[in-house]
């Protein structure tokens, strides 16, 4: 970053796009657009002249197809954070976004707040999947990733659920038989790898996950943690 600020390259093929969101983030105040492309060939030659510490990219640019842009970008800056846009019908698409290197998936139809949000949560090393993407993600893939998709333990699965379902962390340590501290401990770990800056957003992440619905803990349940039980179903 340059003086404090995320310095970013917009991609998208549609002019209106890419003013409204440059002008999103100019007022912001913590992010630079150091350029912007109109299709893949301009957005490599931009990363490679300004070597920005993030990439907002259209799902469906022009020239050079985005999903090998986005390979081709994350292996020229490994620390390049990626924001994927969609359209409803490229929805499909994000999980092979995800697994070339992108960070956050919005619909490009959502507020300018999300796309401050999603790069700020990204910016720390977490995941940012848009509410109206996330089922289009997950889909019938949620028992067999599960919280893999944003590397979660056991553990800190199991504290999400419960978290998803409105327990506090005395109430959580209570279930678990573990100490409010250790608790304290597993969500602010939980917070780093899922991007979530307050409690809704763990609520959004564990809605996500389908842990948002309660479940027997391990106390009642021997066979093992949420996670067992889920990849189980």
């Amino acid at each position: 970053m340059h003086g404090g600020k995320m310095r970013v390259v917009l991609a998208d093929d549609q002019p209106v796009m890419r003013e409204g969101l440059r002008i999103s983030f100019e007022r912001a105040g913590d992010f630079s657009i150091v350029a912007e492309a109109s299709d893949g060939a301009e957005a490599t030659l931009a990363l490679q002249a300004t070597r920005p510490d993030a990439l907002v990219i259209g799902a469906g640019l022009p020239h050079i197809r985005s999903l090998e842009l986005v390979r081709r970008a994350r292996m020229l800056l490994p620390s390049l954070r990626v924001l994927v846009t969609f359209l409803e019908h490229e929805a499909e698409e994000a999980p092979a976004f995800l697994a070339v290197g992108a960070q956050a998936c919005l619909a490009r139809k959502a507020p300018p707040a999300e796309f401050l949000h999603a790069l700020r949560a990204v910016s720390q090393g977490g995941i940012y999947l848009s509410n109206s993407l996330a089922d289009a993600i997950m889909g019938e893939r949620r028992e067999s990733v599960g919280a893999d998709l944003y590397g979660l333990t056991d553990r800190e699965t199991e504290v999400l659920q419960f978290i998803g379902c409105g327990f506090s962390n005395k109430e959580i340590a209570r279930r678990l038989t573990l100490s409010v501290r250790t608790v304290e401990t597993h969500r602010l770990n939980i917070r780093r790898k899922t991007g979530a800056a307050r409690l809704r957003d763990l609520v959004r992440a564990a809605r996500q996950l389908g842990l948002d619905r309660p479940e027997p803990t391990p106390a009642d349940h021997p066979g093992g943690g949420v996670l067992q039980q889920l990849r189980s179903v």
